[in-house]
């Protein structure tokens, strides 16, 4: 990934001319993407190289965090024009209705709605602030709520078509059971399922979780579990976890104008990664 991802910016020019399309652009991301995630699985210990099944699995994973990557920053400038608008129009309920909409978004699966949540807290300062924990607290709410909601039946045959072979009772059988094993692998596997709510809280913080379903993904999966993660658990890890953000811009040990406009965290670590390896 991270010489793919030099070999890209060395010749940025000739790609943009290559594709000038937006659909086309779309297609070279997601199969590059693809690529790199059947990569990634294949070179994995005791993981057998995907069926055409778990291909499909991998374009359709890969289109959803290309799509929500386009979504979440698209025009940023428009966003803030269109939340400024919203605020002088409606007042309070401009902030409740905008809450609201942030909420939803974070819910999404794969749409790194954290972004708009520092939009929101640089274009509206304090109460962009509350506005946008409140919201964060709604939104993985309501994809946990979703999550727990799902029958075991309809996960019992997603996971058929994705072609496992042993019988999976639910989400947390199904984890239970990829960490059996004497592998480093599983038993780091294990030191995470055992400290389950401290991972959840990582992940939830870390930059581009949406390549594993950001926030909403981990709620919606969260809340697939019946036994592992429980709700009053997951909502005061939930509050815990995304707390520190807001009180470090509340309190104004944070310039979240300079957070906003640096948003090329993956890129910074690709980087890195390139220049640490051992090229000739």
């Amino acid at each position: 990934m991270a010489v793919a991802h030099h070999a890209l910016h060395a010749h940025s020019q000739f790609v943009l001319k290559l594709l000038a399309h937006p659909i086309l652009k779309l297609l070279a991301a997601v199969g590059g993407l693809a690529f790199l995630i059947y990569f990634i699985i294949w070179s994995l210990p005791k993981v057998g190289r995907p069926g055409w099944k778990g291909c499909l699995t991998i374009v359709v994973w890969s289109t959803l965090i290309v799509i929500g990557h386009g979504v979440t920053h698209i025009g940023e400038s428009n966003a803030e024009a269109v939340l400024h608008q919203l605020q002088h129009m409606m007042g309070t309920i401009g902030f409740i209705l905008l809450a609201c909409i942030y909420a939803l978004f974070l819910a999404m699966p794969f749409v790194a709605g954290v972004e708009i949540g520092l939009l929101i807290m640089a274009i509206f300062g304090e109460t962009g602030v509350l506005v946008a924990y409140v919201g964060t607290l709604i939104g993985l709410s309501l994809a946990y709520g979703a999550g727990r909601l799902l029958p075991t039946s309809l996960l019992q045959k997603w996971l058929q078509k994705l072609g496992l072979q042993h019988k999976i009772e639910d989400v947390d059988d199904l984890l239970e059971q990829m960490v059996r094993g004497e592998t480093w692998l599983c038993r780091f596997g294990e030191a995470l399922l055992r400290n389950r709510y401290v991972t959840l809280a990582v992940c939830l913080n870390f930059p581009g979780n949406s390549v594993i379903g950001g926030g909403g993904g981990l709620s919606l999966l969260s809340g697939m579990s019946k036994r592992l993660i429980s709700w009053p658990y997951f909502l005061l890890m939930t509050a815990i976890a995304t707390l520190p953000i807001p009180l470090l811009v509340l309190f104004g040990f944070l310039n979240i104008d300079r957070v906003v406009e640096h948003s090329g965290w993956l890129h910074d670590l690709l980087d890195f990664l390139y220049n640490g390896l051992p090229l000739t």
